[in-house]
């Protein structure tokens, strides 16, 4: 293998930069010579940038428990150049843009992703391979028939289970992974929130006028989006991960601006009243004084004597 293949460490952040500049110009390169390049041209293009950027990460010296910044931004590139090569594979397959496409084009990109978070132990990668998985469920069903909107529901929230689920198993030995996945669980509630309040982002909107915008959801899907709102908060806390901590106040605020836009005092508002005055009241309520702190024993005022040989 040639020697300008492997990075030197101290520049990696340079060779990092110019495979970011390299993604963007193939994926630019890759729109503009549609129509005077054909199929095989273009997967050719794609192929070559994925081979040379893949090597480079690959060949990357590892030296710690994780990879250094450098090396995450070159698997992602290397991540987003499979999926562009994947897609140039389906045109030239000339393969219809529908769901059955999208399903094995997201499966193959999720195994990209599964291979290089395992191989280099790459959280980012991780939470790719999740939101890709998401997408597989997803379009996998929708190729198999005309899913309803709640059978959609049910599959996201099923895979935000499964996600929590591993993220809980991978908390103590892999703490990144595992804040990735409960990433990605949290994006899969929100996509149900979103799914149910198709006017969630129209409400800015319509906040003198709240009655135009009601919400569809119903009572058992909106706890499902105030416990996991709630749920990622605390983890991000307990654990110190920023990335639960933001996908939770999202959930949070999809849930509060679709359940706000519409109904009265009665129900979630009683409710998080209750809550929150039981819990305010409990942290706020006076304690008993706690004994002093351990510390040395009195001695007395005056010294104690010497040993009789210190005393001669």
């Amino acid at each position: 293998m040639p020697g300008f293949l492997t990075i030197q460490p101290f520049r990696g952040d340079q060779v990092a930069a110019g495979a970011v500049a390299l993604t963007v110009l193939v994926g630019v390169l890759d729109l503009r010579l549609r129509g005077e390049v054909g199929d095989a041209g273009r997967l050719a293009i794609v192929a070559v940038a994925v081979a040379f950027v893949s090597t480079l990460a690959w060949r990357s010296p590892w030296e710690a428990s994780s990879p250094r910044g450098y090396q995450v931004a070159l698997i992602v590139c290397a991540w987003a150049l499979s999926l562009l090569t994947a897609l140039e594979v389906a045109a030239l397959l000339d393969a219809e843009a529908d769901a059955t496409t999208v399903t094995w084009i997201a499966a193959a990109t999720t195994a990209v992703a599964a291979a290089w978070a395992r191989a280099r132990d790459t959280a980012t990668l991780t939470l790719l391979a999740s939101l890709a998985g998401l997408v597989t469920v997803v379009a996998g069903a929708q190729a198999l028939g005309d899913p309803s909107d709640t059978t959609i529901r049910w599959l996201l929230f099923l895979a935000a289970i499964v996600l929590a689920l591993a993220a809980l198993a991978r908390r103590d030995r892999r703490p990144q992974h595992a804040a990735q996945m409960a990433n990605a669980g949290g994006l899969a509630v929100a996509a149900i929130l979103v799914s149910g309040f198709p006017d969630v982002f129209a409400v800015l909107a319509a906040l003198g006028e709240p009655d135009e915008v009601a919400g569809a959801l119903g009572t058992g899907w909106e706890l499902v989006g105030l416990a996991a709102g709630f749920g990622l908060v605390a983890y991000g806390a307990v654990d110190e991960h920023r990335g639960p901590t933001a996908v939770g106040v999202l959930v949070l605020v999809l849930w509060t601006v679709g359940t706000g836009s519409a109904g009265g005092l009665v129900g979630w508002p009683l409710l998080l009243a209750l809550a929150a005055g039981f819990l305010l009241t409990v942290g706020l309520r006076p304690s008993t004084p706690l004994p002093p702190p351990p510390g040395p024993p009195d001695l007395p005022d005056e010294p104690l004597p010497l040993p009789w040989r210190e005393r001669r």
